[in-house]
């Protein structure tokens, strides 16, 4: 079957016209068209790649526009995710939809999660920074080594320079920011 993600390798048939599909590197959710037009709410269709007479949601997230509305597949299609997936298959979606859709959410009149809007308007900032290329947004890190009796880690800020932070600070850094990982949340041994 051709798919958004290449020709699949993997079909999985939940009903007529609905279907999860796989591909060597990626896939999705695909629902036929006059499915998808009878099922789904017009912000869902419009959130949707088209192929062929397909509408298509890829896997990583934006599967979950399309499941959130399709409560009597839940079982099945979660029938393998992780027992919070398939207890509470509803506020899974909601957090992975808050994560990375608040706007959908909030077009259809549902509340997103504390949590996911934390990381939505913090994934945001983080774009918006790399975009006026600011120095205090870590975009990579390189590599770590001893230096002086610490560990030292190279990072590159948005602005382009390199940086050598103590890797504990890091990442810290990291875990307490993600996405956003700012250069003045860390420990700056040096910068070049």
């Amino acid at each position: 079957m051709n798919t958004p993600w290449g020709r699949s390798d993997h079909i999985e048939r939940f009903e007529v016209g609905i279907q999860q599909v796989g591909t060597p590197s990626h896939g999705g959710l695909m629902i036929s068209r006059t499915k998808a037009e009878r099922l789904l709410p017009e912000p869902a269709l419009r959130r949707a790649e088209r192929c062929g007479g397909y509408y298509c949601w890829e896997e990583d997230c934006d599967w979950a526009i399309a499941m959130w509305h399709l409560p009597r597949l839940w079982e099945r299609y979660f029938a393998h995710g992780s027992e919070y997936c398939r207890t509470d298959p509803r506020g899974y979606m909601l957090g992975v939809l808050s994560r990375y859709h608040t706007d959908y959410l909030q077009e259809i009149g549902v509340e997103p999660d504390p949590e996911g809007l934390a990381q939505w308007n913090a994934r945001r900032a983080s774009s918006r920074m790399r975009q006026e290329r600011h120095p205090d947004l870590i975009v990579a890190a390189r590599r770590s080594w001893h230096t002086n009796d610490a560990k030292v880690v190279e990072v590159i800020t948005a602005d382009g320079l390199l940086h050598l932070v103590t890797e504990d600070s890091y990442h810290r850094a990291r875990k307490d920011g993600w996405p956003l990982t700012l250069l003045s949340k860390c420990v700056l041994v040096a910068t070049d």
